[in-house]
């Protein structure tokens, strides 16, 4: 008789019997099974006769239990390394003695007589992982969680990962079948279809990251230091970039750390760090800067007055002519539109420029000075001439009105998984922090034009000089996009 309650005449309990002749004595044992794991039971022996049944001794045992645990989905993998894991929330009992995970890139269901085993020192529940090395390049691995224990091995569901082909950005030299090397002007381009892994092992360098097509790259404690940007998505480029490690992006004037033009997705995944700083007018994380207006063109001087021949009046002299009005500056440039950018996990700190969104829109580019007004004519003298006056000094031209600044770029489409990112995004000079950029200033008005000289006569005047030119309009602020947080 067995069960789970001390009373051995409960109804609950099993009854196992068997029969035998009379008065038939010594030890008997019988084989159970389909029993609870991790339950307490109670035994009894028992015999009966026609007329009564009497209980032995009472006995208890527990069943074991086999370990309860999952399989973690791979977020850091490298070219020949990844991180693999699981999380254990029953540790069995008696409690497992040997953990870690199985891996193989030959079967789909990896177990520790037919694949690698990589054990992982601890005990208790929660999580666990291990850095697993010596991978090979481009190939898929199928690998599980497992823990041992008493009652044997379990292992969690399987999961997949393909490692991606490795570049190390300091030493590249040559292109490769999902990419393409410049010596000439030092920009690695990654070509549709690629998954690569990309280092530069914390090094700081000025080489730079094109991506054409939908291409996948994985980023290890790269930092880049460029005059353009570090990280150049092209019209309708899809990236899907994976954070491994610290990774540090900073970019010159005009150009934001990570392009993504208004037709163009990035898509960040993976738990490193990313940190990308846009030059000036360019957003962290987005559209680039707009140029700045050219300065309009000076005006041209006035005419000198013609000296008088000699007569006794004099009165063959003449005024000069004023000077001409400065060019009106140009318009700056539009900033940058920011195409569409989902952050799903990593920890990521977007820094706009001047006038630039963290993440969204470029800054517009400041209005073209006016040009400087042309300086007035001279008035003509009167050479030699008895009672004779020279002739007066004309106005310098006014300056050029300052040309408008370029609108600041729309904001895109920016999404953010709150729940598995952290980010930091700081906008700048009336930019979002995420979202439009802003206007660039309006240029400055152009210099007048000096004042011309009046004849040496003393009945004759000088010129006024031009007038300041005006300030051009800022320009406006760009489009709103769309944030979903």
């Amino acid at each position: 008789m067995y069960g789970t309650t001390q009373d051995p005449t409960a109804t609950i309990n099993t009854k196992i019997s068997f029969t035998c002749d009379a008065g038939v004595t010594g030890s008997y044992d019988i084989d159970v099974s389909n029993l609870t794991p991790n339950t307490l039971y109670y035994v009894w022996a028992y015999a009966t006769n026609t007329d009564i049944t009497e209980y032995g001794q009472e006995a208890s045992f527990r069943t074991t239990a086999l370990p309860q645990l999952t399989t973690t989905p791979v977020t850091d993998f490298f070219a020949t390394s990844a991180v693999l894991g699981g999380n254990i929330t029953n540790a069995g009992n008696p409690a497992y003695h040997e953990r870690g995970v199985v891996y193989s890139s030959t079967t789909q269901n990896p177990t520790l007589t037919n694949s690698v085993k990589s054990i992982i020192s601890g005990s208790g529940t929660g999580n666990f992982s291990d850095n697993v090395t010596g991978l090979s390049q481009n190939t898929m691995y199928y690998f599980r969680a497992y823990a041992t224990g008493t009652a044997g091995t379990v292992y969690g569901a399987t999961e997949s990962f393909t490692t991606p082909t490795g570049i190390d950005l300091i030493d590249i030299s040559a292109s490769g079948p999902e990419y393409t090397w410049s010596n000439t002007t030092s920009v690695l381009t990654i070509n549709t279809g690629a998954n690569i892994s990309i280092t530069t092992n914390g090094v700081t360098t000025a080489r730079r990251i094109v991506v054409n097509g939908t291409a996948s790259i994985t980023l290890y404690n790269v930092v880049i230091t460029t005059s353009q940007s570090p990280i150049f998505l092209n019209n309708g480029a899809n990236l899907t970039l994976t954070l491994v490690g610290t990774n540090v992006l900073v970019a010159g004037d005009n150009f934001a750390g990570i392009n993504v033009p208004a037709d163009a997705t990035l898509t960040i995944n993976g738990t490193g760090i990313l940190g990308t700083t846009g030059g000036s007018r360019g957003a962290g994380i987005g559209g680039g800067g707009g140029s700045n207006g050219e300065q309009g063109g000076a005006g041209a001087a006035g005419s000198n007055g013609a000296n008088s021949t000699c007569n006794i009046f004099g009165w063959q002299s003449y005024d000069g002519t004023p000077g001409k009005e400065g060019g009106t500056g140009t318009i700056g440039g539009e900033g940058g539109a920011c195409g569409r950018v989902t952050i799903n996990g990593g920890t990521v700190t977007a820094t706009g420029g001047d006038k630039a969104a963290g993440i969204g829109g470029g800054g517009g580019g400041n209005g073209g000075k006016g040009g400087t007004g042309g300086k007035g004519g001279n008035g003509g003298n009167a050479v030699a001439c008895l009672f004779a006056c020279g002739k007066n000094g004309q106005n310098g031209g006014p300056g050029g009105a300052g040309g408008a600044g370029g609108a600041g770029g729309a904001g895109g489409r920016i999404i953010i998984n709150n729940s598995s990112a952290i980010i930091t995004a700081k906008g700048n000079d009336g930019a979002d922090n995420i979202g439009p950029g802003a206007g660039g200033d309006g240029g400055a008005g152009g210099a007048y034009g000096n004042n011309g000289a009046s004849s040496a006569c003393g009945y004759s005047h000088n010129g006024n000089q031009g007038d300041q030119g005006a300030l051009g309009d800022a320009g406006a602020k760009g489009a709103a996009g769309t944030t979903i947080q």
